[in-house]
């Protein structure tokens, strides 16, 4: 996909490997209101290879999340936290052409800024990390998925649903998936 057909970025929510390759397209980013007031704070850190070392030092639980955000930029100096210019707080509507996308914050233990993004036309639900459980650094139990989120999200008008890390999943699967849960207890 060359730059040129991206007319237009959302972040799901504010975490690095979900928005820094927004500087490489030159477009508006949509985002909700709390992902871009974090976004803020954090375009204000003197990002680059020295500062990951020393973060890691200070807080070793990060290693796994900044190693590998040493090894996604190739130049610090000229990388850039590109900040949202449109927010919302609870749902929004953007239109692209004629193609309505909505937007909701559904927050949740992931990231408290999660959004779904919706394309009822097409059928499709983008849910990011949404139902994905606490990244590992700042917590020290087990984390598990939020399967109450996905109930909740699960919905006869969407067929498809696509997840930030994995691969997209029908409304069946899902479906099957919590009856095998709840079966299970």
């Amino acid at each position: 996909m060359s730059s040129s057909t991206v007319s237009r970025i959302i972040y799901t929510h504010h975490h690095w490997d979900h928005i820094y390759g927004a500087c490489e397209f030159g477009v508006p980013v949509t985002a909700h209101i709390l992902c871009k007031a974090i976004l803020e704070s954090e375009a204000r850190k003197p990002w680059g290879i020295e500062f990951l070392q020393e973060e890691i030092r200070r807080n070793p639980k990060l290693e796994v999340s900044y190693k590998a955000r040493a090894k996604s930029i190739d130049d610090w100096e000229v990388f850039q936290i590109i900040l949202p210019q449109e927010v919302f707080e609870k749902e929004n509507l953007i239109d692209l052409d004629g193609l309505v996308i909505e937007v909701e914050h559904v927050g949740g233990a992931h990231a408290e800024d999660s959004i779904v993004v919706k394309v009822p036309q097409d059928g499709v639900m983008f849910l990011g990390d949404c139902y994905y459980p606490p990244p590992l650094h700042p917590h020290e139990e087990d984390p598990v998925p939020s399967l109450e989120m996905l109930r909740r999200l699960q919905n006869s008008a969407y067929d498809l649903y696509v997840e930030g890390h994995d691969k997209p999943f029908t409304r069946s699967e899902l479906l099957n998936f919590l009856q095998q849960i709840d079966e299970q207890r």
